[in-house]
């Protein structure tokens, strides 16, 4: 028993059930599709462009593809922050409502709308970076004698 807030309240303290598997998987599912999704659409774009380029450019195509996907899928994982951060909030966020009689739902919902601006902010903070700087970003990646027109045309 504990005493809590000086109010002379005692409190029995005990440890949260544990979750079924049911909830597991509920929560492993979407994290596992969040960390799958990149690789699986570099893949998607690499089978498209190897299919598409036209006869003796595939192999240009695909060499020019190689630090586009690279660059993308850094940049991705730079924010993955937003991730962690939203979900420590959120879960803080319900835990206050619920303790005050709240409404949880809503103070979620600031919560995702927050992180909702925040990484829209970020990702055209990063297009803008991206296309602004791509010649100069491809000549840092392959070097200045390999940067050629075809490779800076596909980034």
């Amino acid at each position: 028993l504990e005493s809590r807030g000086g109010g002379g309240k005692e409190v029995e303290k005990s440890p949260p059930p544990l979750p079924s598997l049911k909830e597991i998987r509920k929560f492993a599912v979407p994290c596992f599709a969040v960390w799958v999704a990149a690789p699986m659409l570099s893949l998607v774009d690499t089978a498209t462009v190897g299919l598409s380029a036209g006869p003796g450019e595939g192999p240009i195509q695909l060499g020019a593809l190689g630090p586009a996907t690279t660059f993308l899928d850094g940049a991705a994982y730079l924010f993955a922050f937003l991730n962690v951060a939203t979900t420590n909030l959120y879960a803080t966020a319900a835990a206050k409502a619920a303790q005050n009689n709240e409404d949880a739902k809503a103070a979620g919902d600031a919560v995702v709308r927050t992180a909702a601006k925040i990484s829209l902010l970020c990702g055209i903070g990063l297009t803008v970076l991206l296309l602004s700087k791509a010649p100069a970003l491809l000549a840092l990646y392959i070097g200045h004698d390999a940067t050629s027109e075809a490779s800076k045309a596909i980034l």
